[in-house]
């Protein structure tokens, strides 16, 4: 279950990491943490992204049980998406919403995940 992704030179990329504060000044925001996390951050940087145009890459996965306790999924009465449920709070008409990089850990498809 542990991704290695060796170091590359990464000088030319416009792309970079940053604390919570950072990404709400970002074009685009990825929300990478887990489903049950993303919305409470995403709401403590809700002033700096609404009405901005900006994007925002939706990458949780709500829907399978983890040993950890997380993954409890979604209430079966609302939208069936994280995504869904991020766009419906943060209620921004001005976000452009993507959803991709949602993967289920392996130990987790085995009958005893």
């Amino acid at each position: 279950g542990d991704y290695c992704v060796p170091p590359s030179d990464a000088t030319d990329w416009k792309l970079k990491a940053g604390d919570n504060t950072e990404a709400g000044a970002a074009d685009m925001i990825v929300l990478g943490t887990m489903y049950e996390q993303a919305w409470p951050i995403l709401e403590s940087i809700a002033s700096d992204v609404k009405g901005k145009g900006k994007t925002i890459l939706d990458m949780t996965n709500p829907f399978m049980t983890r040993p950890d306790g997380y993954g409890a999924g979604l209430p079966k009465d609302g939208p069936q998406a994280g995504i869904l449920i991020h766009k419906k709070l943060l209620d921004d008409p001005t976000v452009k919403w993507a959803g991709a990089y949602k993967h289920i850990l392996w130990t987790l498809i085995l009958p005893n995940g």
